[in-house]
């Protein structure tokens, strides 16, 4: 099955609007919140959305002591982010019908 995308116009309509997961994907289960962040060219006028989850982030410390120096600096996850195409958008992602400032 050839998937279906978005014009530009329906894509960049979708940016700062928030979503939630209808399904469970890999890293993100349903329910999970998100919002649309940006838009992506495929093809000609095909157009994906790329949708940033609102997941706690992993934040990992670490802590040294060098000689008479002490080191301290922390590392953290990066967001989990997802392309969709129209049809998976359509099928995989709700709308919450509001935009994110």
């Amino acid at each position: 099955m050839k998937p279906v995308f978005f014009t530009e116009s329906e894509a960049r309509s979708h940016v700062r609007e928030r979503v939630e997961a209808r399904s469970d994907f890999p890293s993100v289960p349903v329910g999970t919140v998100g919002r649309v962040i940006s838009t992506r060219k495929v093809e000609s006028d095909s157009w994906v959305l790329c949708v940033e989850w609102s997941l706690p982030r992993r934040r990992t410390q670490y802590f040294a002591m060098v000689l008479n120096v002490s080191v301290n600096f922390q590392t953290q996850s990066h967001p989990i982010t997802d392309e969709f195409s129209k049809d998976e958008f359509e099928r995989l992602v709700g709308s919450l019908h509001g935009v994110e400032s």
